[in-house]
């Protein structure tokens, strides 16, 4: 508990909302726990890190990562719960929106000289 679990890329989860037990992180509701015995978790999952919602009965959720929160004491009538986990993720997207952007300014600027030497001549 306390930890985030994450697995190194997305090569490691189908997306295929069509199959169902195949790689990934699974996480999901009561009646997909029901099929397990043992010390049950609540988890955080970003939205940004689910990969599939399998079209199946069992409600198995895949993702790429999730934070173990704290042991399941009873079923409580929220689905979100904020957490420092939030804030995480959040600073996570906002290093991947900023890489995105100089991206496409690296692209932006190479193509403006291609065009320039393109006019020169």
């Amino acid at each position: 508990m306390g930890c985030t679990h994450r697995l190194a890329d997305w090569s490691q989860v189908n997306v295929n909302d069509t199959t169902s037990c195949v790689k990934g992180l699974h996480i999901g509701g009561l009646k997909y726990i029901a099929f397990y015995s043992g010390e049950i978790h609540n988890i955080f999952v970003d939205p940004m890190h689910i990969g599939a919602v399998p079209c199946d009965e069992d409600g198995a959720i895949r993702c790429k990562q999730y934070f173990v929160h704290s042991s399941l004491v009873g079923v409580n009538g929220s689905i979100y719960h904020s957490s420092s986990y939030a804030a995480m993720t959040d600073a996570e997207w906002d290093d991947m929106r900023a890489q995105a952007v100089q991206e496409r300014a690296d692209k932006k600027a190479q193509s403006d000289k291609e065009v320039a030497e393109l006019n020169a001549l």
